[in-house]
Formats: C-alpha cells, sequence, structure tokens
C-alpha cells in the first residue's frame, strides 16, 4: 500500500478521534464552565442528602452549573459562621445546624433575586439541585451585602417581583450567600411508612377475620331458612308466572284492531285534553283565594267537631271496618272475574261465549232496523188520532182505502 495513502487514513482517524473527543467533552464535559468562565454561590441548607462534588445544578431541566464543594456549616470559624450568619440574616445556631454547598453556575446563566436553590433527590439515590421561583408571598434570606471595589453597599434581595421594588428581579451578584431548600426526601417517606406498616397489616387481618365470620353467619342463616328461601323463590316463580299470563292477556286486548284505533283516536284528542287541563288549573288558581276564604269558615266549624273527636273516631272505625268487609267482597268479586266458572270469567276467558254475544247483538241490531218502519207508522196512526179523532172512528165503522 502506497506510504502517502496509509498516512492520509492515520491523519483522518486521529481528526475523527478529536473530532468526537471534542463532541463528548463539549456534551459531558464543563466546557462552557471552561469557555465562558463561573460565578460562584454560598448556598446554605438545613441538609443535604446525596449531595457531592460534580452534583448537577439545573434550571428548567437545563444544566447551568454544579457543585463545587460540599462542608458542614460547623466546620466553618467562628468568625467566618458568624459573618455569613449576619449576611442571611440567621442566627449563628440555625447557621451551624446546616449545610453549604459551593455552587459552580456558568457565567452566561443568571440567578435572579426570586429564584433559590432546593435539594431533590430520587427513590433510585440520583441527587440534582434545581433553581426554582419561590412561592407567591415567600421571602428567601439571602446575603444582604454586596461587595463591589472593596466596599459594601446594603441592598434588598430575596422578594417575588411582585412584591419587590423596581430592580428587585436583577441577576443576584457572584459571591452572595442564599439560603436553599431541600424538598422531601422520598426515601424518608419509605422510612416513615415501614413503620405504620404492621398497624395497617394488623387492621387488615381483623378486617379480614370479621369479613370471614360475617360470611360463616351468612352462610349458617342461609342454611338455617333453606326452605324457606325455596318457598320464596317458588312463589316468586308463581308470581312472574301469573304476571305474564296477564301480559299475555293484555297483548290479545291491546293487539285488537278497534282497540288500537281508540288508542290513536284517545292520543289525537289528548292535545284538546291538555288545554282544558291547562284551564282547570287556571281556574283552580283562581279558586284559591276563594278556598281560604272557605277554610276560615271551616275551621269555625270543625271547632266543635274537635270537641267530638272520640264519638267522630269511633264512627271512622266502624266506616273502615265496613271499607275492609267491602274490600274483601272486592277481592271475591275480582276472583270471581278472574276465575274461568263464573259468567264473566266465562265472558272473559270464552272466546265461543264472547262470539255469540256480539252474534246476539248484531241480530238486536237487525231487529232494530226492521222495527223502524212499524214504528214510524204507529208515529203516523198516532198523529192521524192525534188531529182528526172523528175520520178514526168514521173508517172504523166504514172502512175505506186506509189512513196513508
Amino acid at each position: 500500500m502506497d506510504e502517502r495513502i496509509l498516512q492520509f487514513r492515520v491523519g483522518v482517524m486521529v481528526a475523527a478521534t478529536l473530532l468526537i473527543t471534542g463532541i463528548l467533552v463539549a456534551t459531558f464535559g464543563d466546557l462552557p464552565q471552561l469557555v465562558y468562565g463561573s460565578k460562584t454561590y454560598r448556598v446554605w441548607v438545613e441538609s443535604a442528602p446525596g449531595v457531592q462534588s460534580e452534583t448537577p445544578i439545573r434550571k428548567s431541566g437545563i444544566l447551568i452549573g454544579r457543585v463545587a464543594s460540599v462542608r458542614l456549616a460547623d466546620d466553618f470559624t467562628e468568625e467566618e459562621a458568624r459573618e455569613a450568619a449576619e449576611r442571611m440574616g440567621m442566627s449563628l445556631d440555625e447557621f451551624r445546624g446546616g449545610v453549604v454547598i459551593t455552587a459552580e453556575i456558568y457565567r452566561d446563566r443568571n440567578i435572579y433575586s426570586n429564584e433559590t436553590f432546593t435539594v431533590n433527590a430520587t427513590l433510585l439515590g440520583d441527587v440534582v439541585i434545581e433553581v426554582t421561583r419561590t412561592q407567591a408571598g415567600q421571602s428567601v434570606p439571602r446575603d444582604r451585602s454586596s461587595r463591589s471595589g472593596g466596599e459594601t453597599s446594603a441592598q434588598m434581595v430575596g422578594l417575588l417581583a411582585a412584591n419587590a421594588p423596581a430592580g428587585a428581579t436583577e441577576p443576584i451578584e457572584a459571591g452572595t450567600w442564599i439560603r436553599g431548600e431541600t424538598a422531601t426526601d422520598p426515601t424518608e417517606g419509605l422510612r416513615k411508612l415501614e413503620s405504620k406498616l404492621p398497624a395497617v397489616f394488623d387492621s387488615m387481618k381483623r378486617t379480614s377475620d370479621e369479613l370471614n365470620d360475617l360470611i360463616a353467619h351468612v352462610n349458617e342463616v342461609i342454611s338455617d331458612n333453606r326452605s324457606n328461601i325455596d318457598a320464596a323463590i317458588a312463589e316468586t316463580t308463581n308470581t312472574m308466572q301469573s304476571v305474564g299470563r296477564l301480559a299475555d292477556n293484555a297483548n290479545q286486548v291491546i293487539g285488537d284492531p278497534e282497540t288500537q284505533r281508540d288508542l290513536r283516536e284517545a292520543l289525537d284528542r289528548l292535545p284538546r285534553m291538555l288545554a282544558d287541563v291547562h284551564d282547570t288549573v287556571t281556574e283552580v288558581r283562581a279558586g284559591v283565594g276563594k278556598m281560604n276564604t272557605s277554610l276560615n269558615n271551616i275551621e269555625q266549624f270543625t271547632r266543635p267537631l274537635g270537641e267530638r273527636g272520640d264519638a267522630m273516631v269511633g264512627s271512622v272505625e266502624t266506616s273502615l271496618q265496613r271499607l275492609d268487609a267491602l274490600l274483601a267482597e272486592l277481592v271475591q268479586f275480582t276472583e270471581a272475574i278472574n276465575s274461568r266458572q263464573g259468567s264473566l270469567g266465562r265472558l272473559i276467558h270464552d272466546p265461543a261465549l264472547y262470539d255469540n254475544l256480539n252474534q246476539t247483538v248484531s241480530q238486536v241490531k237487525c231487529l232494530t232496523r226492521k222495527l223502524e218502519p212499524i214504528i214510524d207508522d204507529a208515529r203516523v196512526f198516532s198523529d192521524k188520532v192525534a188531529r182528526h179523532p172523528g175520520v178514526i172512528v168514521r173508517d172504523a165503522v166504514r172502512p175505506g182505502s186506509g189512513l196513508k
């Protein structure tokens, strides 16, 4: 192989390797920090579980920096701790009980006064620090001073833009102390839940035992009342059969073309009936006022009746006994109708008897038509008698050609 070609291929391979290395460094390394530089912030939190050097810092899901170091606040000297506590407006004891995170933020990224750092942890153990906005009405203590040219000048920070004066949402200067937050650790919630699981299992076991006792009691009740249940089922079956027969009879009645025609006519009259009902309701409303007056008069009338309540109750009881007897007779009458042995039962259930009755009615109608001429003759005869009674007597003695 030509040596020049080999050198060219080696050069291409080296260039590709360098390009890939550069891409990987730009993607996973600290290229932005190397190119643009970084800004340092001191973040105080109560606890920082899982936070260590190189822990990513994100804002809205975008990587904007990493953790440079993590120190216990108790490791600071007395002077450093006091100065930091005064900057953030907290007591020295409170400051000593937390953790200080040194955050390196890319220089082209800004942290504003209405934002804070929040430590988030997942169930898998991954830790990330999120830069989030503070909630409405919440003020996060921050460094109350900023150094410029070796001089200290006071500035108000840690307020929301809605509640802060003009310029309160300006970027925070590098080196500022910020009080961060620690989100709830999911593993801590699981540990707290673990202590409650035995009580939950005991409650589930007691519930299961009570449910077993209930099922056993229900089975015992069903076993003891098996005969009653079977009888109830049989009675229900008979009732359903009776309802089925009733439905069949109703279908026979409704299936009659004449009945259907009557139903259609009734439906045609329904709008007029509704109009009449509307008029009736209007009249009833008009009569309510009169009824009020009448009720006042009735109240005066019923007051003496209240004094005779015992006698009236006895009369009502007697009436109810008579009504009970009447209902019993009505039940017997209904049973007689439903029975096929009686006349009405045979009329309802025997088609032949119905046909005979229909035929009889038709014959009566035909006989009525034949009687109409005779009735007309009798009417003419009575009219003649009323107007000329002498002619009738004369013709009776001397027959003539007739009345017509």
